[in-house]
């Protein structure tokens, strides 16, 4: 079948191999599986999923939407998107591969892989309906439909799948060789590895819209390309009507063989600090952690204490800072494309950003203030601290809205800390673009100020500080039974570890953005920028916290207070 539509990098295919369908039953897709049994298991199954992002809430029902058949020559699987209703707020719509296994299949998935298990049916007890995700020829079956560009129509929509150029030089040897394995670093989505060449990220909650992850990985894959952003190799939509907008439903991209992601390297190195800091006498001198201060040693060579008490992991927080200038340079760097061109801080946008700073430091504060007593009682003096600070916290947004910002708004990473960066043992790559997964698509895809990447990579290294922290101190015991006296060594040399590691990554940030034109034209309004992001993070760290690890609040009120100018070394406390 002949076609016009354009693939990634905006070629057009002198003929494009497609197949049209039309999806009329049920039993086309799953043939011999109740529709209405498996819509009556979904809850229970999408609650005990990782990747669910409506825990919290009361399910009423999920009905499966749109059921498309994957062409497999070794099993019975289709591709499903289910409308997953709650009794207090909005639907979410979920990608569910699904596949109906019978007889000894069917018992070895039970026996082996129990967790793949969607619903069984008491009238047919040889009989399951399973994540086809799990099942080895539905990968291939997947990758097969974006590298031949296939498409089908149901009654209710298109599902179409599209390549870019880059693909070719990374299916040789032919794509049927590469043998597909399930990550286990599952979280919002879901991936597959096919031989250590290609990944397909498969994102279970879709929207309307072009997932960043796509939009952005195109843009650095055919127009600025970036040796430290894997290559998109493909993608997988689906579009409801004529008029709605695609639903990115999974990409294909080059995989990163032999990489560990950063936050697993940057807490050895910081294990092996922690360990050389036990054997050494030498007690590092202390400085201040203020977004001034880092501004300030950002002027100067590393001195020759830091570079000798830290060790290599200087020269590497450089290097990430270098790629992540060049990332910001190459976003920037097409005024003729709308999505991607630098706009201004415009008073209409101040006003939102204002707005959005009170509103997040509000909630997080009250919530703090509500479960003040629910705190150990070795975080509730800091809590205090803040609760009574909460003007100056405010009082620290107002520059947004007052001053003029020269700074240009730009499309950057979205979520950036060390879990989005691998390290190959030399270099680095950027991974993940797809944004804060839980907010919507159209807010993803907004332009920011770039400098919110960079608060978002020092409060990650910040993280990192305390996890090991907590690490180091639990070696002996209990880490509450920490005393003051070793809480506060450690502390302080966690502290000094953060603030030049921080300079390190912002100093070459800032050499290689020199020409930038999203930068701010002042030290004085780069300093109100970065202090406002690095403040906005670590309150929409508090509040994260507060819901989910009430044990890790200390970390995200270290930071907020460091920020406001606190001096916490000589407090007596305990983990």
């Amino acid at each position: 079948m002949r076609s016009a539509a354009k693939d990634l990098d905006g070629t057009v295919p002198a003929e494009i191999p497609a197949t049209d369908l039309s999806v009329s039953g049920w039993q086309q897709c799953l043939p011999g599986a109740s529709r209405e049994a498996i819509e009556a298991a979904l809850p229970q199954y999408l609650q005990a999923r990782r990747w669910f992002a409506g825990k919290a809430r009361s399910i009423r029902c999920a009905q499966i939407e749109v059921a498309i058949p994957v062409p497999c020559t070794d099993c019975t699987t289709c591709l499903s998107l289910a409308g997953v209703h709650y009794l207090d707020s909005e639907p979410e719509t979920y990608v569910l591969p699904l596949g109906v296994a019978v007889g000894e299949r069917a018992a070895r998935i039970l026996g082996e892989s129990p967790h793949l298990v969607v619903a069984r049916f008491s009238s047919a007890p040889d009989r399951v309906v399973y994540d086809a995700m799990g099942d080895p020829a539905f990968c291939r079956a997947v990758l097969d439909m974006i590298a031949s560009r296939t498409r089908m129509r149901t009654e209710v929509g298109e599902l179409q799948a599209s390549v870019t150029s880059a693909l070719e030089s990374a299916r040789n040897p032919a794509i049927n060789s590469l043998e597909p394995a399930i990550s286990n670093a599952e979280q919002s989505n879901t991936s597959v590895v096919y031989g250590d060449r290609m990944i397909l990220k498969l994102f279970r909650r879709t929207q309307e819209g072009t997932n960043p992850d796509l939009e952005i990985g195109r843009f650095l894959t055919t127009k600025r390309s970036l040796p430290q952003v894997p290559a998109l190799l493909g993608a997988l939509e689906y579009r409801r009507g004529r008029n709605s907008e695609p639903m990115t439903l999974a990409v294909l991209q080059t995989f990163v063989a032999g990489a560990q992601d950063c936050w697993g390297s940057t807490l050895d190195a910081l294990a092996q600090f922690f360990e050389r800091r036990e054997t050494s006498h030498r007690v590092p001198e202390a400085v201040p952690s203020g977004t001034d201060a880092l501004l300030r040693h950002t002027d100067d060579d590393l001195p020759d204490a830091a570079c000798e008490i830290v060790g290599p992991f200087l020269q590497a927080a450089g290097l990430l800072g270098q790629r992540t200038a060049e990332l910001h340079v190459a976003l920037a760097s097409d005024p003729n494309d709308a999505a991607f061109a630098p706009e201004p801080f415009s008073p209409e946008y101040r006003r939102t950003l204002h707005q959005s700073l009170l509103d997040i430091t509000s909630r997080s504060l009250g919530s703090l203030d509500r479960q003040l007593n629910e705190l150990p009682a070795v975080l509730r003096a800091d809590a205090l601290t803040l609760l009574h600070r909460k003007s100056e916290v405010l009082d620290r947004f107002h520059p947004v809205l007052e001053r003029e910002i020269t700074a240009m708004r730009t499309r950057c990473h979205g979520d950036y800390h060390l879990g989005q960066v691998l390290f190959t043992g030399k270099d680095f790559a950027i991974i993940d673009f797809e944004g804060e997964p839980l907010r919507p698509i159209s807010e993803r895809r907004q332009k920011r100020c770039p400098l919110c990447d960079v608060a978002g990579m020092l409060r990650s290294f910040h993280y990192a500080v305390y996890s090991a922290l907590f690490s180091q101190a639990s070696r002996n015991g209990d880490p509450s039974r920490v005393g003051a006296e070793e809480l506060a060594r450690l502390e302080s040399l966690g502290r000094f570890w953060y603030v030049w590691v921080s300079v390190a990554f912002l100093r070459s940030y800032l050499t290689f953005t020199r020409e930038a034109v999203f930068l701010p034209k002042s030290r004085e309004e780069l300093r109100v920028l970065l202090d406002t992001f690095l403040l906005e993070k670590a309150i929409y760290e508090l509040a994260y916290e507060l819901s989910h690890r009430p044990t890790w609040v200390r970390i995200p009120l270290r930071g907020i207070l460091q920020l406001l100018g606190s001096d916490l070394r000589g407090e007596k406390r305990n983990l």
